[in-house]
């Protein structure tokens, strides 16, 4: 069996936000954590990850296909 190497097109950093993050939707908070991680890739803007434990999963919703 073979195995095929995946290349991103940019090297993708991954750091510590070093400062409590907060996501919303209108007014109303989704997640927020301390402990959030940034995803960085050259050209575009950092991309904050939150443990699912900081993460409202009430403010979830299944969409329409």
């Amino acid at each position: 069996m073979s195995t095929r190497e995946q290349k991103s097109p940019a090297p993708i950093a991954v750091a510590a936000s070093g400062a409590g993050v907060v996501a919303r939707v209108g007014d109303k908070v989704i997640a927020g954590s301390t402990n959030a991680v940034n995803l960085n890739e050259a050209g575009y803007p950092p991309v904050p990850y939150f443990p699912l434990a900081d993460v409202d999963e009430k403010g979830w919703w299944r969409a329409k296909a």
